[in-house]
């Protein structure tokens, strides 16, 4: 990742609404994944995405930097989703 990357830069950015990077925001992901991100530092990255508006490639950065970080678990073929979403609509979860 790229070490001049910063949250000054990330949020200077933000509070602009500007378009992040894709390195802009994999750096902001892998800080969080990584857990080198403050609660404070996390919560100005999501305001700030919602206030701009998020963007497909914010998002796609995001999610290769998630996939990244998650665990490769071998299970087979024979596995089976028995909790679901929730979107049902029955308030159960």
């Amino acid at each position: 990742m790229n070490q001049l990357i910063s949250w000054s830069e990330i949020f200077s950015a933000l509070k602009n609404k500007t378009d992040l990077s894709p390195a802009q925001a994999k750096w902001a992901m892998n800080t969080v994944m990584d857990g080198n991100a403050s609660n404070e530092e996390i919560k100005e990255l999501l305001l700030g995405l919602k206030d701009k508006g998020e963007t497909a490639t914010e998002i796609t950065a995001f999610v290769e930097i998630m996939l990244e970080h998650s665990v490769k678990l071998d299970i087979g073929n024979d596995a089976v989703d028995t909790c679901g979403t929730g979107g049902d609509s029955l308030g159960t979860v």
